[in-house]
């Protein structure tokens, strides 16, 4: 299902569908904690990437960082990537406000 969600990914909104849909299942069957921040994670990129919906970007980085931090070990590789990821948003972020005070 993830593969299918990061096929579409690019493309269009199907991706985000895909995604919501993969997470459900695994939130009803397995739980697995990996597979459930890693396809928030997926959705924030979604979300900073292609709608440029940074609020729920933001909501997703947060959820897939809170997951990390409870259940892997505190330097883990993920939850590096997931800071870094967040940070460059924010980044982001204020590049855009900057540019908005230029204008």
């Amino acid at each position: 299902m993830i593969a299918l969600a990061n096929y579409n990914y690019v493309r269009n909104d199907v991706g985000i569908h895909y995604m919501k849909k993969a997470l459900q299942l695994n939130q009803n069957t397995y739980q697995y904690k990996s597979v459930e921040a890693n396809l928030y994670l997926e959705m924030a990129n979604y979300y900073s990437n292609n709608s440029e919906d940074f609020d729920k970007a933001l909501k997703c980085y947060n959820k897939c960082i809170e997951i990390l931090e409870n259940w892997q070990t505190k330097y883990h590789y993920d939850l590096l990537c997931a800071y870094a990821r967040r940070g460059a948003l924010y980044s982001f972020i204020r590049q855009d406000q900057y540019k908005a005070i230029k204008l």
